[in-house]
C-alpha cells in the first residue's frame, strides 16, 4: 500500500465511523481527533482494531497515546512506520 491510499484509507475510516460519511468542512488532516475528544477511548480502540486487522500490524498498548493517533496526519505516519517504511 501506497502512503497517501494509507491516508485516504485513514481519511475513510474517520468520515464513516466519526462524522457517518460527511466530514465537516472545517476538516482536515490535521484536525486533532484524541485532542479534542473526536475519538473517545472506545472509538480509538475500535479504530486500532480496524487498522490492525486491515494491515496485519500490531499495536502496543504504550503505542496508542494522542502522540500517534491524534490527526489522520499523524496516524497514517504512525501506521507507515508499523509497516516498516
Amino acid at each position: 500500500m501506497e502512503r497517501e491510499a494509507l491516508k485516504d484509507s485513514v481519511r475513510n475510516y474517520v468520515s464513516e465511523n466519526i462524522f457517518g460519511n460527511e466530514l465537516p468542512k472545517d476538516f482536515n488532516d490535521d484536525t486533532p481527533l484524541v485532542s479534542s475528544r473526536l475519538l473517545d477511548s472506545i472509538m480509538t480502540l475500535k479504530m486500532i482494531s480496524h487498522f490492525e486487522d486491515e494491515l496485519n500490524v500490531e499495536c502496543k498498548a504504550h503505542e496508542v497515546t494522542a502522540d500517534n493517533l491524534d490527526s489522520v496526519n499523524i496516524f497514517t505516519a504512525f501506521l507507515w512506520k508499523k509497516l516498516g517504511n
